[in-house]
């Protein structure tokens, strides 16, 4: 339901609200065979839709702090994604939150550099200078 009601209808936020609330955590958590792996990660994925989508409508509607949430909800699971990153600091900064926001990009950058050996993207590294002047 959530995902189908366009961008701007005033059901949307809601219905996202609703749908990531509902989410019960990781598929069959203790189990770990095959079809059971594939399933957790086609679900993980949907949930991962849900919250960006909730974000963004969230921005849309002037709520940024709901945005913030789901965008942190969002990085526990792929915390490596660049784009997730750049807006999670974004609305962050915008908050006044740039104490936090400097702490994330340190963290994130440090992750990068020691799971896959990368530096972070130029769009990210301008956020953080202007961060700090």
């Amino acid at each position: 339901m959530a995902e189908s009601l366009p961008p701007g209808d005033p059901r949307r936020l809601f219905a996202l609200t609703e749908a990531i609330h509902a989410s019960s955590g990781p598929f069959l958590p203790e189990f770990s065979s095959e079809w059971v792996s594939e399933r957790r990660r086609a679900l993980e994925a949907r949930f991962l839709r849900l919250l960006t989508a909730h974000a963004e409508e969230a921005v849309a509607r002037g709520q940024p702090a709901q945005a913030v949430d789901s965008f942190r909800q969002a990085l526990e699971i792929e915390p490596l994604r660049d784009d997730l990153n750049l807006r999670y600091l974004t609305l962050l900064d915008q908050l006044d939150r740039r104490n936090e926001a400097v702490g994330h990009y340190q963290r994130y950058v440090r992750r990068l550099a020691d799971e896959l050996g990368l530096d972070p993207p130029p769009p990210l590294r301008d956020l953080y200078t202007s961060l700090l002047g």
